[in-house]
């Protein structure tokens, strides 16, 4: 039987509706740190502005805010506080410009009390307020060290008693404080400059400064200060000779500083400011650096002499941590797009997403036109979401345990789902690939009674050097018990049709050249598959193919292939009748063609919604094999996951609106 195109006895206009983003003159930095009073009462800096939250942030206010790109927010409390922006440079002028803006009644009059030029040699990634209760505050902006007036009207800049390049400063008291100074030596041109930085303090409010410490010469920079108390301290910064973070500590005042380098630092650089505890604890976000490290937070309860890990999370970046409290702390977090506000309230063992509302992030699953679950956020990779209201909000419901990957979750009911995890990706482990379950609606996930892969495919797969990854599940439609797992470890895919523990139909897939995308199956014997097929195939533009389930001896029959060009990027079956695909042409291009096929008998013939005004609609991110999750619960209302968002129909496929 040879294959043959899809028969097209339709073709109608698709139209989708996604949002528009105009860009905001007030716009906030993602990782401005979090400035939080206590537990209950903070400020963040969000892209339409600042907001206030006095209830741990389950509820926030939106307050007004002064121009400009705001580098840092300080307040003494829920009325007084200060922010400084940045403006610039603009056509007139190539330099940046720095405001400190003051305001006594919460935000909703701002006043500028200093505005100056970036120093041009200072680390303009780390304006600081120092501002204390009842004293004179003291700010630290792009190589500018400044301290109030008596009258608390205008900043004054301090003057400091060597030369060098001012780089960081950090206070605990208007007149009790620190700066650093970076001093580059001079070197033969054959040879790279290094630098060595030098500590001063004060204790009257800058107007005399002595030196603590000289450090010694390295390469690197991005220094950053941190006192928990007038005591305790930690001064940190990156050296680029061998990519790790050098720390000196002190637990007098800085009299004495010890220099260490802990194991758990090597090959590590921070990924923001250090963020002392009322017990003196410390923690140190951070980032991937080059080895195989997720960004991470590390912690130490007796001043850097030992260390242990908070939390990894690979979906992090630059991450800001605020004042901790007890148990409680907030973060901001960088993300492969955007930024995310986050709590913890049980010492950074679980963290609940504040701000933006939670999205889903790899795949879904609906169980009625109201329900439905998600697999994924853009800081949790491994949450568990739920909605009632057709995908409009999420809340996030549970999370799968940490050191797994999962590729796909599958709802049967509102209670009973399942999803497909195997090792992380730096893992070499193969008996962990298997199938989970919940029972009460994603709060909780153990091993399903189908347990892990048979240990005859772990083997095949394995002999030939691939994990095997799990990206399709199948259970409980049809036959109770049943389910179906797809697996690839390229270029062979085994398929695994099985009741209970026992495996029925192992379906052997062995046609390069070509990759396969995915799976969609209504029945153990009613499946289909699309793969895209490479230039070698005889298509100088690649063919998308899409092939059907023999159940009588578990082999694959191409039975439609797709024009020239056109690439299958997603699939749902309803029912052995009625199907979509979504589709891209040509699947190369930076702005495809967006599609949508729909058949109602089974694929002999299908009406093609196309977009035609060329918009950018991409899989999501976090997917994992750059297919788009779509999911119909009847033959009217239907889901689909992309990097713009969540879309929804109600008529089948023709129109689609962004929801959430």
């Amino acid at each position: 039987m040879h294959p043959s195109q899809l028969n097209i006895s339709q073709n109608a206009e698709l139209t989708m509706t996604l949002p528009t983003h105009t860009p905001k003159q007030n716009t906030i930095a993602p990782q401005v740190r979090p400035d939080f009073l206590n537990s209950q009462q903070g400020f963040a800096g969000v892209p339409s502005g600042l907001i206030f939250t006095s209830s741990g942030g389950h509820t926030w206010r939106r307050m007004q805010s002064p121009a400009g790109l705001i580098q840092d927010v300080h307040f003494t409390s829920p009325t007084t506080g200060w922010v400084v922006t940045s403006t610039g440079p603009s056509l007139q002028t190539s330099d940046e410009t720095f405001h400190i803006y003051h305001t006594i009644d919460g935000g909703a009059h701002w006043q500028e009390q200093w505005n100056g030029q970036g120093a041009q040699f200072g680390w303009p990634d780390n304006p600081r307020i120092f501002a204390f209760s009842g004293q004179m505050s003291v700010a630290w902006v792009d190589g500018h060290l400044l301290k109030q007036s008596k009258d608390r009207s205008i900043w004054k800049a301090m003057k400091l008693p060597i030369t060098g390049t001012p780089v960081e400063a950090d206070f605990v008291s208007s007149s009790m404080g620190w700066a650093v100074v970076q001093q580059q030596s001079t070197s033969s041109a054959s040879q790279a400059p290094t630098s060595k930085l030098i500590v001063l303090q004060t204790t009257d409010g800058g107007i005399h400064w002595h030196v603590q410490l000289h450090t010694m010469p390295f390469q690197g920079g991005g220094t950053m200060l941190q006192f928990g108390s007038s005591t305790n301290g930690l001064l940190l910064y990156k050296d680029t000779d061998y990519m790790e973070t050098v720390m000196y500590r002190t637990t007098n005042g800085g009299k004495t500083w010890i220099k260490s380098i802990p194991t758990e630092l090597e090959g590590r650089v921070f990924a923001g400011r250090p963020a002392f505890g009322q017990d003196n604890s410390v923690w140190i976000p951070l980032s991937a650096g080059a080895g195989p490290f997720a960004s991470s937070i590390l912690a130490t309860n007796d001043m850097g002499q030992t260390w242990h890990t908070v939390v990894e999370h690979g979906e992090w970046r630059q991450i800001e941590l605020s004042n901790r409290f007890e148990n409680t702390s907030y973060v901001f977090a960088g993300l492969e797009s955007g930024a995310a506000l986050l709590k913890t309230t049980d010492d950074g063992k679980t963290w609940t997403q504040l701000y933006p509302g939670v999205e889903p992030a790899i795949n879904i699953s609906f169980v009625s036109r109201t329900v439905g679950f998600a697999l994924g956020t853009g800081a949790n990779e491994n949450a568990i979401l739920r909605t009632s209201n057709g995908g409009a909000s999420w809340m996030t419901v549970g999370s799968l345990p940490n050191g797994i990957q999962a590729y796909d979750i599958t709802f049967t009911s509102p209670n009973v789902g399942y999803v497909t995890v195997a090792p992380l990706k730096n893992s070499t482990k193969l008996g962990n690939t298997m199938i989970m379950k919940t029972n009460d609606g994603g709060r909780k996930w153990t091993p399903a009674t189908v347990g892990g892969l048979p240990r005859e495919i772990l083997t095949k797969v394995s002999s030939q050097g691939y994990i095997v990854q799990p990206f399709y599940l199948l259970p409980g439609k049809g036959t109770n018990g049943q389910w179906i797992l797809g697996t690839t470890g390229y270029p062979k895919l085994y398929t695994l049709l099985s009741v209970g523990s026992q495996t029925k139909i192992e379906a052997t897939y062995d046609d390069p050249p070509g990759a396969l995308e995915g799976y969609a199956f209504t029945s153990l014997k009613d499946g289909w598959m699309y793969v895209l097929r490479t230039a070698k195939s005889g298509d100088p533009n690649g063919q998308s193919v899409i092939k059907q389930l023999n159940p009588l001896n578990g082999t694959w029959v191409t039975k439609w292939t797709l024009p020239s060009g056109w690439s299958v990027e997603g699939m749902d079956r309803l029912s052995a009748q009625d199907a979509w695909l979504v589709a891209q042409k040509p699947w190369a291009s930076m702005h495809p063609t967006f599609t949508i096929f729909r058949t109602t008998d089974g694929g002999k013939t299908w009406t093609k919604y196309e977009e035609s005004n060329a918009l950018c609609v991409t899989p999501p991110a976090m997917s994992g094999n750059s297919t788009f999750p779509i999911d119909f619960v009847n033959p009217d209302d239907g889901w689909l996951l992309t990097q713009q968002g969540l879309l929804r129909t109600t008529d089948g496929g023709a129109t689609w609106k962004k929801v959430g």
